[in-house]
Protein backbone atom coordinates (compact mmCIF):
# COMPACT_ATOMS: atom_id res chain seq x y z
CA UNK A 1 0.00 0.00 0.00
CA UNK A 2 1.38 3.51 -0.75
CA UNK A 3 0.59 6.34 1.65
CA UNK A 4 1.08 9.97 0.42
CA UNK A 5 2.14 11.64 3.86
CA UNK A 6 3.23 15.04 2.34
CA UNK A 7 2.48 16.32 -1.34
CA UNK A 8 2.81 20.07 -2.43
CA UNK A 9 2.41 20.91 -6.05
CA UNK A 10 3.26 24.36 -7.86
CA UNK A 11 3.56 25.11 -11.51
CA UNK A 12 6.69 23.83 -12.30
CA UNK A 13 7.56 22.13 -8.79
CA UNK A 14 6.47 19.31 -7.36
CA UNK A 15 7.22 17.60 -3.51
CA UNK A 16 6.34 14.33 -2.33
CA UNK A 17 6.68 12.39 0.45
CA UNK A 18 5.73 8.71 0.21
CA UNK A 19 5.61 5.45 1.96
CA UNK A 20 4.98 1.99 0.54
CA UNK A 21 4.11 -0.51 2.66
CA UNK A 22 5.48 -3.86 2.07
CA UNK A 23 5.48 -2.98 -1.92
CA UNK A 24 5.12 -5.63 -4.73
CA UNK A 25 8.26 -6.54 -6.63
CA UNK A 26 7.05 -5.00 -9.92
CA UNK A 27 5.61 -1.86 -8.32
CA UNK A 28 7.25 0.41 -10.77
CA UNK A 29 7.63 0.24 -14.65
CA UNK A 30 10.28 1.97 -16.96
CA UNK A 31 9.12 5.57 -17.84
CA UNK A 32 10.37 8.60 -19.02
CA UNK A 33 9.15 12.22 -18.32
CA UNK A 34 10.75 16.10 -19.20
CA UNK A 35 11.06 17.02 -15.99
CA UNK A 36 14.04 16.51 -13.58
CA UNK A 37 13.25 14.81 -10.25
CA UNK A 38 15.27 14.06 -6.89
CA UNK A 39 14.92 10.84 -4.91
CA UNK A 40 16.21 10.95 -1.60
CA UNK A 41 15.97 7.20 -0.19
CA UNK A 42 15.04 7.00 3.86
CA UNK A 43 14.22 3.12 3.65
CA UNK A 44 13.92 -0.01 1.80
CA UNK A 45 15.89 -2.42 -0.19
CA UNK A 46 15.88 -0.92 -4.18
CA UNK A 47 17.77 -0.45 -6.91
CA UNK A 48 17.59 2.27 -9.09
CA UNK A 49 17.70 1.62 -12.92
CA UNK A 50 18.62 4.04 -15.69
CA UNK A 51 19.40 3.87 -19.45
CA UNK A 52 21.90 0.78 -18.59
CA UNK A 53 22.88 1.67 -15.61
CA UNK A 54 22.13 -0.08 -12.49
CA UNK A 55 22.37 1.28 -8.53
CA UNK A 56 21.97 -0.75 -5.23
CA UNK A 57 20.28 2.05 -3.05
CA UNK A 58 20.76 2.68 0.45
CA UNK A 59 19.39 4.41 3.85
CA UNK A 60 20.40 8.54 2.62
CA UNK A 61 21.00 8.17 -0.90
CA UNK A 62 19.98 10.40 -3.57
CA UNK A 63 18.77 9.59 -6.78
CA UNK A 64 19.44 12.44 -9.73
CA UNK A 65 17.21 11.70 -12.79
CA UNK A 66 17.57 13.78 -15.72
CA UNK A 67 14.66 14.47 -18.37
CA UNK A 68 13.93 11.70 -20.55
CA UNK A 69 15.95 9.41 -19.04
CA UNK A 70 14.50 6.27 -18.87
CA UNK A 71 14.44 5.30 -15.56
CA UNK A 72 12.59 2.91 -12.69
CA UNK A 73 12.65 2.02 -9.05
CA UNK A 74 13.04 -2.00 -8.72
CA UNK A 75 11.90 -2.90 -5.42
CA UNK A 76 14.09 -5.97 -4.18
CA UNK A 77 12.78 -7.33 -1.16
CA UNK A 78 9.21 -6.58 -0.01
CA UNK A 79 10.18 -4.43 3.13
CA UNK A 80 8.90 -1.01 3.60
CA UNK A 81 10.24 1.53 1.05
CA UNK A 82 10.47 5.41 1.96
CA UNK A 83 11.10 8.20 -0.41
CA UNK A 84 10.83 11.87 -1.02
CA UNK A 85 11.04 13.51 -4.23
CA UNK A 86 11.34 16.57 -6.01
CA UNK A 87 10.01 17.27 -9.42
CA UNK A 88 10.17 20.39 -11.09
CA UNK A 89 10.95 21.91 -14.96
CA UNK A 90 14.54 22.86 -15.18
CA UNK A 91 13.92 24.95 -18.56
CA UNK A 92 11.37 26.92 -17.08
CA UNK A 93 13.34 27.40 -13.81
CA UNK A 94 16.12 28.02 -15.83
CA UNK A 95 19.02 25.55 -15.26
CA UNK A 96 21.61 25.15 -17.29
CA UNK A 97 21.69 21.17 -17.68
CA UNK A 98 25.01 20.66 -18.63
CA UNK A 99 26.47 22.09 -14.77
CA UNK A 100 25.39 18.54 -13.80
CA UNK A 101 28.06 15.80 -15.03
CA UNK A 102 25.68 13.11 -17.39
CA UNK A 103 27.73 10.49 -15.28
CA UNK A 104 26.10 11.51 -11.91
CA UNK A 105 23.27 9.39 -11.38
CA UNK A 106 23.55 8.62 -7.27
CA UNK A 107 25.21 10.56 -4.50
CA UNK A 108 25.68 7.67 -2.28
CA UNK A 109 25.65 9.17 1.48
CA UNK A 110 25.63 6.29 3.86
CA UNK A 111 27.13 8.34 6.87
CA UNK A 112 24.19 10.60 6.76
CA UNK A 113 26.12 13.39 4.47
CA UNK A 114 23.00 14.21 2.98
CA UNK A 115 21.83 16.72 5.41
CA UNK A 116 19.20 19.16 5.36
CA UNK A 117 21.72 21.89 5.11
CA UNK A 118 23.45 20.46 2.40
CA UNK A 119 20.13 19.99 0.44
CA UNK A 120 19.42 23.88 1.35
CA UNK A 121 22.73 24.70 -0.60
CA UNK A 122 22.15 22.42 -3.66
CA UNK A 123 19.06 23.79 -4.54
CA UNK A 124 20.14 27.73 -3.48
CA UNK A 125 23.08 27.04 -6.00
CA UNK A 126 20.87 25.62 -8.68
CA UNK A 127 17.99 27.94 -8.65
CA UNK A 128 19.58 31.10 -7.09
CA UNK A 129 16.78 31.28 -4.47
CA UNK A 130 16.66 29.57 -0.58
CA UNK A 131 13.78 26.98 -0.86
CA UNK A 132 11.84 29.22 1.02
CA UNK A 133 11.99 32.24 -1.27
CA UNK A 134 11.30 30.21 -4.22
CA UNK A 135 8.03 29.09 -2.60
CA UNK A 136 6.82 32.47 -1.99
CA UNK A 137 7.62 33.97 -5.76
CA UNK A 138 5.62 30.74 -7.05
CA UNK A 139 2.39 31.43 -4.47
CA UNK A 140 2.82 34.89 -5.50
CA UNK A 141 2.84 34.22 -9.16
CA UNK A 142 -0.05 31.95 -8.80
CA UNK A 143 -1.88 34.88 -6.97
CA UNK A 144 -1.06 37.25 -9.55
CA UNK A 145 -2.41 34.97 -12.65
CA UNK A 146 -5.63 33.96 -10.68
CA UNK A 147 -5.98 38.40 -9.96
CA UNK A 148 -5.15 39.27 -13.89
CA UNK A 149 -8.21 36.00 -14.36
CA UNK A 150 -10.67 38.27 -12.91
CA UNK A 151 -10.38 36.96 -9.03
CA UNK A 152 -11.03 39.03 -6.17
CA UNK A 153 -7.44 39.33 -4.23
CA UNK A 154 -9.50 38.89 -0.69
CA UNK A 155 -10.55 35.75 -2.22
CA UNK A 156 -7.70 33.95 -3.38
CA UNK A 157 -5.07 34.49 -0.60
CA UNK A 158 -5.72 31.33 1.55
CA UNK A 159 -5.68 29.44 -1.93
CA UNK A 160 -2.20 31.04 -2.57
CA UNK A 161 -1.24 29.80 0.74
CA UNK A 162 -0.87 32.60 3.14
CA UNK A 163 -3.15 32.57 6.77
CA UNK A 164 -4.75 36.15 6.18
CA UNK A 165 -5.23 38.85 3.55
CA UNK A 166 -2.25 41.39 5.63
CA UNK A 167 0.22 38.95 5.22
CA UNK A 168 -0.54 38.29 1.34
CA UNK A 169 -0.53 42.00 0.68
CA UNK A 170 2.38 42.78 2.06
CA UNK A 171 4.16 39.96 0.46
CA UNK A 172 2.29 41.01 -2.75
CA UNK A 173 3.27 44.56 -2.43
CA UNK A 174 6.73 44.14 -1.96
CA UNK A 175 7.41 41.85 -4.58
CA UNK A 176 5.48 43.56 -7.92
CA UNK A 177 5.79 46.99 -6.21
CA UNK A 178 2.02 47.53 -6.29
CA UNK A 179 -1.39 46.61 -4.12
CA UNK A 180 -3.11 43.54 -5.44
CA UNK A 181 -6.04 45.52 -6.22
CA UNK A 182 -3.45 47.97 -8.49
CA UNK A 183 -3.01 44.45 -10.70
CA UNK A 184 -6.95 43.94 -10.41
CA UNK A 185 -7.55 47.06 -12.46
CA UNK A 186 -4.75 46.90 -14.79
CA UNK A 187 -4.67 45.12 -18.30
CA UNK A 188 -2.26 42.94 -19.15
CA UNK A 189 0.67 44.05 -20.69
CA UNK A 190 4.17 42.80 -22.32
CA UNK A 191 5.49 45.92 -20.71
CA UNK A 192 4.77 44.95 -17.43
Amino acid sequence: MTEIKTIKQYENFMYRHCINEEPPLDLYELHTHSFYELIYILSGEVTHVVENRRYKLKRNDLVIIRPFDSHYIQINASADYERYNILFDGEALGINKELLPHELDVIHASRGDVTESYLYRLFKNELRLTPKKYIMQKRLLYAENLIMRGSRPTDIYAECGFKDYTTFYRNYTTSFGHSPSERDGRKISFLD
